[in-house]
């Protein structure tokens, strides 16, 4: 794990130094299809942020993070108490995940306007469930997972994307003990792996090379 932490800083000191360098931050809504999801109807929202270095007109390389939240569903509640063991149950669709990727995206043409396109992120994805208190948040547990992204978009401006995506993180981490306030609390995992749709806008922090 933390052979892909140093790849992908190195990646980022690269990207920043680049001629040319398109910045992306993409709001996004993603359904979770996964039996593990009480429903199975959650929808998730997401948040990233990426930055891509050009090496051609059609190909690029470069970093990206993507904040995942929780899951929002009419079946979802945050715990149950089993009465035959005084064990709290959490729902696992509350857990957040953050991504790091490296990404490689490749264009249908070398125009600045309208172009499609196909990208692919590899990276480390980071599971984390946290329990309010009242000092503030607690983190329960937390887990590093490889995870992996395809992608496919349309570029209608220089500046303006939609994409479609699916970002596989694995399962959520299992956590059997005691909560912040000494509670019996058990977490299930479960696959949390979104279908995500992104609304993009770029800007971009250098000039395209002559």
């Amino acid at each position: 794990m933390r052979i892909l932490t140093l790849i992908f800083t190195a990646v980022l000191v690269q990207t920043l130094q680049a001629q040319r360098v398109a910045v992306q931050l993409s709001p996004g809504l993603g359904r979770i299809f996964s039996s593990g999801v009480e429903g199975n109807r959650s929808f998730r929202i997401s948040f990233s942020i990426a930055a891509d270095y050009f090496i051609s007109d059609r190909f690029s390389v470069g970093p990206e993070i993507v904040w995942s939240g929780r899951l929002k569903s009419p079946f979802s509640v945050h715990s149950v108490l089993d009465s035959d063991t005084g064990i709290e149950i959490l729902e696992p669709s509350s857990t957040l995940s953050r991504a790091k990727f490296i990404r490689f995206k490749y264009f249908s043409t070398d125009e600045n306007n309208i172009r499609l396109f196909a990208a692919m992120g590899l990276g480390l994805n980071t599971f984390s469930y946290k329990e309010g208190t009242d000092e503030g948040p607690s983190v329960l547990t937390k887990e590093n997972t490889f995870a992996f992204s395809p992608e496919v978009g349309l570029q209608f401006s220089r500046n303006f994307v939609i994409s479609l995506r699916y970002i596989y993180a694995g399962a959520s981490p299992y956590y059997a003990g005691t909560n912040a306030a000494q509670n019996e609390v058990l977490l299930e995992p479960v696959q949390l792996n979104p279908v995500l749709i992104s609304f993009i806008y770029q800007f971009h922090l250098a000039k395209k090379r002559e």
